[in-house]
């Protein structure tokens, strides 16, 4: 399974979603990837980009099959639900692959 996802930032709330990102890679890392080997995700990267004067968050989870649904119960996957709720559009706009070639 792979799933990307592009989300508007809301106004204000860029750096704030930077400053998650960057805990997310280095303070939060080992616990990250434990959460993801519990929910059966191999590999997640996020991303802000600038298009037309706007921001947004660009996501991306690739995993096998049996991808479970975030364990609530942990405190960095709460926090991770909170960050993106407080800071994107809530609009959905969720992009499944149809291929994707390595050489």
């Amino acid at each position: 399974m792979k799933k990307l996802v592009l989300k508007k930032i809301l106004p204000g709330k860029r750096e704030v979603l930077e400053r998650w990102l960057k805990d997310l890679e280095s303070v939060h890392r080992n616990e990250a990837k434990e959460t993801m080997r519990q929910e059966g995700i191999s590999r997640e990267w996020g991303a802000i980009a600038n298009l037309y004067n706007e921001d947004y968050f660009i996501g991306y989870a690739e995993g096998g099959v049996d991808i479970r649904p975030a364990d609530l119960s942990s405190n960095l996957n709460r926090r991770h639900q909170e960050i993106l709720k407080e800071c994107l559009d809530d609009k959905k706009s969720t992009f499944t692959f149809g291929y994707d070639i390595l050489v």
